[in-house]
């Protein structure tokens, strides 16, 4: 039986964040992708949600210095699938409720053709699509235990390239 891989690497770009915590050497043949922000899919830009948040959390993404233009379709990933739980949260909303016997918590529900009732579909739905944005929004260290690894050591040297100096003029240095 093959055995099964282990964790992912982390990108050289976290590892540097975290403070390189195991204190391996660092990957120093790993890809350098051009520094900037990548331009928007059309189906992102088409989502007013998910287009917001390409812009939003885009910036705040490349004034740290873990978004590349690389990183496109991933970060397409994690902003459309934020979009979609957005939907599948307002659609939940609207449907009725019953309680759930003595809990205090309150499902919906449907009755199927024979009269009993089920959990919606939409539910099942809620915990997939919440699972792939964690697993997206990790990926880009978005949620608090990947921050709780990370630590913001003082800026390096200054920027080096024009693009570089473009960037900081338009975000501003990272602090």
């Amino acid at each position: 039986m093959p055995k099964k891989p282990g964790p992912k690497n982390t990108p050289e770009a976290l590892k540097e964040l975290a403070g390189n915590p195991g204190k391996r050497p660092l990957n120093t043949k790993e890809p350098k992708f051009p520094k900037g922000m990548p331009t928007a899919p059309s189906y992102v830009v088409a989502n007013d949600y998910a287009y917001a948040l390409w812009k939003s959390d885009g910036a705040m993404l490349l004034k740290a210095g873990v978004l590349t233009r690389a990183d496109r379709e991933m970060f397409a990933l994690y902003c459309m699938t934020a979009s979609l739980l957005k939907e599948v949260e307002e659609e939940l909303a609207t449907l009725p409720r019953k309680d759930e016997g003595n809990s205090k918590k309150v499902f919906p529900f449907f009755s199927t053709p024979n009269n009993y009732l089920q959990e919606h579909p939409l539910i099942a739905t809620r915990v997939k699509v919440a699972k792939l944005l964690d697993e997206a929004s990790s990926a880009f260290g978005l949620t608090p235990s990947a921050r709780s690894r990370m630590q913001i050591h003082a800026a390096g040297p200054g920027p080096k390239t024009k693009a570089e100096k473009e960037e900081i003029d338009l975000l501003g240095p990272v602090e």
